[in-house]
């Protein structure tokens, strides 16, 4: 009977650790950024870092359009975002302390294809990055 139980156990424990990668990607934040209006998002992604790890996007942002980058970021981490024209120039960082969401403001001389890199600080989880234009 005892035998049994452990197993049955076992296997309860594993139906409920198949769930845990699931709740890892719940993101709350704080030090929320507010954009105000009239900021209209035009794109979203969300992923996930470990502690060091980076992710590249890439997109195609027009001249004389000013857009918001924001980075939604998890309690107790810190992450942070630099933006690069297609020079590899940097124009536009945030690096805001652990716990906020970063945001960065950038009106292009020129349509052409830009690079988001998404970097760990500190710290390892899920983040949502989001793309606003007025």
């Amino acid at each position: 009977m005892m035998k049994r139980s452990l197993v049955a156990l076992a296997m309860v424990v594993a139906v409920l650790g198949a769930g845990i990668p699931a709740l890892a990607q719940t993101c709350t934040t704080c030090c929320t950024v507010s954009l105000g209006s009239p900021w209209y998002r035009i794109a979203s992604t969300t992923g996930s870092l470990s502690w060091g790890g980076a992710r590249y996007y890439t997109t195609t942002l027009y001249a004389g359009v000013t857009y918001q980058i924001v980075l939604r970021v998890p309690w107790g981490v810190d992450f942070d975002m630099v933006v690069y024209d297609e020079n590899n120039n940097v124009v536009g960082r945030s690096t805001r302390g652990g716990d906020c969401d970063e945001i960065v403001t950038v009106t292009p001389r020129w349509t052409g294809t830009f690079t988001i890199k998404v970097y760990s600080h500190s710290g390892s989880g899920c983040f949502t990055l989001q793309l606003y234009r007025r």
